[in-house]
């Protein structure tokens, strides 16, 4: 939800693919952050020994791809779509 809602605000200051492209971004790097710090909180509460480097391994490094892949179809996807639900929303 926090993605989405740094999204909306992003996309409220302009309609430009730019701005689009960079509130994903923003947003995808907000996502990694909550959930690389609640991931670090918990394993040291059960008592692991972890470094910020080791979570980021786990956490984030292996769907880098994958969100920037989906970022890419989703932009592709948005400039074909918002022709067409202008339309349909007049």
């Amino acid at each position: 939800l926090f993605t989405a809602l740094v999204m909306w605000g992003f996309e409220k200051l302009s309609k430009k693919w730019w701005v689009l492209l960079i509130s994903m971004i923003v947003g995808l790097f907000a996502c990694y952050a909550f959930g690389s710090v609640w991931f670090y909180i918990f394993c040291t509460s059960q008592g692991k020994a972890v470094t910020m480097a080791y979570v980021l391994g786990i956490c984030v490094l292996p769907f880098l791809a994958w969100d920037g892949a989906k970022i890419a179809v989703a932009m592709i996807l948005t400039g074909i779509l918002r022709p067409l639900l202008a339309k349909v929303l007049r």
